[in-house]
C-alpha cells in the first residue's frame, strides 16, 4: 500500500512542472528582443527598476558587479512603471545606456505587480508566481529587488534594494542543482 502511494505520489508530481525560464523573451528597450535561452549555463541577475525614477548608485554598482564576474553572471534590468510615472523609453534608454553607461541589456518599460497578470512584464510574472518558478510566490512591492536565477534555471535568491556587493557575491559561489 505504502508503495503505491510512492508512486501515486511520484506520477502527481510530474503534472506540476514548472515553466523554464530560458523559454522567455520580451522587448528590450532599445526596441530589440531579449531572449532568455541563451543565458544558460550561467546564473542570471534580474534587477526590477523604478522606471519613473531609477537608482543610479544601486544600478553602478550592479554593473560593477557584473563586470566583475562576466564569465559566471548575465544580468537582465527590468523597468517597470508601478512606482510612479514612467519615464518615455527614449528618455529612459538615453539615461540607463548613455548617462549611466550600463553594459547589461534593459527590457522595455512593463508592470511589476502581478495584480494584474495579463499585463504584467513575462520575466517579472515568471519571478512572482510559484506555479512557473517553482519556488517564490512574492509580488513585486519595492523597486530595487533582484533575483538570483542559478545555472540550470532555478530561481534561489531574492534581495532587497540594499543589498551589498558581497551579499550577491555569496549567492554567485552558490551551487544549485534544483
Amino acid at each position: 500500500m505504502k508503495r503505491y502511494l510512492v508512486v501515486i505520489a511520484l506520477l502527481l508530481s510530474f503534472g506540476i512542472k514548472a515553466q523554464t525560464v530560458y523559454g522567455l523573451s520580451f522587448p528590450a528597450l532599445d526596441g530589440q528582443t531579449i531572449s532568455l535561452e541563451g543565458y544558460s549555463g550561467k546564473k542570471l541577475l534580474v534587477v526590477v527598476l523604478n522606471a519613473a525614477a531609477p537608482d543610479s548608485k544601486q544600478l553602478q554598482m550592479i554593473d560593477s558587479f557584473y563586470n566583475a564576474n562576466k564569465t559566471t553572471l548575465s544580468v537582465v534590468g527590468v523597468p517597470v512603471e508601478d512606482f510612479g510615472t514612467p519615464l518615455s523609453d527614449t528618455a529612459l534608454s538615453s539615461y540607463l545606456k548613455d548617462s549611466l553607461a550600463l553594459h547589461y541589456p534593459i527590457a522595455q518599460t512593463g508592470k511589476g505587480s502581478k495584480v494584474n497578470e495579463e499585463d504584467q512584464q513575462p520575466l517579472l510574472q515568471w519571478l512572482t508566481r510559484v506555479d512557473l518558478n517553482n519556488h517564490f510566490d512574492k509580488d513585486i512591492t519595492a523597486d530595487g529587488l533582484s533575483y538570483m536565477i542559478s545555472e540550470s534555471g532555478v530561481l534561489f535568491g531574492l534581495f532587497q534594494k540594499t543589498a551589498l556587493p558581497a551579499e550577491l557575491e555569496d549567492a554567485l559561489q552558490q551551487t544549485i542543482n534544483n
